[in-house]
């Protein structure tokens, strides 16, 4: 059971630095980059805020394997 619980947290934590690196690339192109109009802008933050929620996602799932008790007797 405690291997399956590391492996889990270790996907999870995975899928977490992979969404960092995109939140961070997403917020600095959103900052560098000069748009030519305001649909472009808006596409920008929706994918920068998607990416940002799918990073909290993963981070909430690993922490909730550290943390978690084992209940079996």
């Amino acid at each position: 059971m405690k291997k399956e619980r590391e492996k889990a947290f270790l996907k999870n934590l995975i899928f977490f630095a992979v969404f960092l690196v995109g939140a961070v690339l997403s917020i600095t192109f959103l900052v560098l980059r000069e748009f030519e109009n305001w649909v472009e802008y808006q596409i920008s933050i929706s994918i920068m805020v998607t990416i940002i929620f799918f990073m909290g996602f993963f981070f909430f799932s690993a922490l909730h394997y550290v943390i978690r008790k084992d209940r079996s007797p």
